[in-house]
C-alpha cells in the first residue's frame, strides 16, 4: 500500500539505501526502482482475497481509493505516477 497511497515503495526505500552506501550508482537505481516499485505481488493475492473474504472488484475499489490525486492520474482506465524516477 506505500506504493500506492505514496508513489513509493519498497524497491525505492531500498535503493535509497544502497546508493546512499556506496554499493550502486544512481542509474542502476532508478533502473531498479522502474523495473520492480510498481510490481504487484500476484503470488498469494488469491489467498489473500480469500483470507478478507473480498472479491477483485471490493478489492480494487478499496485500494483505488488510496490513490492521491496530486501523484497519480487515471488514463485509460489505469494509474499512473504524475512524475517518474528519471
Amino acid at each position: 500500500m506505500q506504493y500506492i497511497k505514496l508513489g513509493f515503495g519498497r524497491c525505492t526505500s531500498e535503493a535509497n539505501q544502497e546508493l546512499r552506501s556506496g554499493l550502486i550508482d544512481r542509474e542502476e537505481a532508478v533502473q531498479l526502482v522502474r523495473r520492480f516499485d510498481g510490481e504487484f505481488p500476484k503470488k498469494y493475492h488469491e489467498e489473500c482475497l480469500e483470507y478478507l473474504g473480498m472479491s477483485q472488484e471490493e478489492f480494487d475499489y478499496t485500494v483505488d481509493k488510496f490513490h492521491l490525486p496530486y501523484i497519480w492520474q487515471k488514463v485509460d482506465g489505469e494509474w499512473r505516477l504524475k512524475h517518474i524516477v528519471e
